[in-house]
């Protein structure tokens, strides 16, 4: 399933997406976990996204619209007559619940990452330029650390 949801994400560029054009969650997972694996030896790639992914998901998935509905239709959850917000708390419910059920971590203080260490890895997102590129708001690396507090 990982290995499919990886895949899916890629092929965006087939439905006229950018890297531009990306939605919020996935920039912000991707920013969020790449700082966490680069900076830490002992996280890996992918226990770095599962620990990011359900928070970010439910913090930032319904400026997906209808692309929130998608999501969590492909996890399985019925998405008839339920609102991008109720879609992805919903998904990120199952992405938590996924996660798991295969002992992958889905918070960050699971990793054994010091809290005091936030605002460090919130600066760091600012390096990443393949999930953010180009200029960034002012409040850039202050919305990460609201969101890595929340993945804590």
């Amino acid at each position: 399933m990982l290995c499919a949801a990886a895949f899916l994400q890629n092929r965006a560029a087939d439905d006229g997406a950018t890297r531009d054009g990306q939605d919020a969650a996935s920039s912000a997972a991707y920013a969020l976990a790449t700082a966490l694996h680069v900076r830490y030896d002992h996280v890996g790639q992918g226990e770095a996204t599962s620990s990011v992914t359900p928070t970010a998901v439910r913090r930032l998935g319904e400026s997906r619209g209808a692309g929130a509905r998608r999501m969590a239709e492909a996890l399985g959850i019925a998405t008839e007559h339920v609102t991008p917000e109720a879609a992805s708390a919903a998904a990120a419910d199952a992405l938590d619940a996924f996660y798991r059920s295969i002992d992958m971590p889905a918070r960050v203080r699971e990793l054994g990452i010091p809290e005091a260490d936030l605002p460090l890895l919130a600066q760091d997102t600012l390096k990443n330029f393949n999930a953010n590129r180009g200029d960034r708001p002012a409040d850039y690396a202050d919305r990460m650390l609201e969101l890595l507090r929340a993945c804590w």
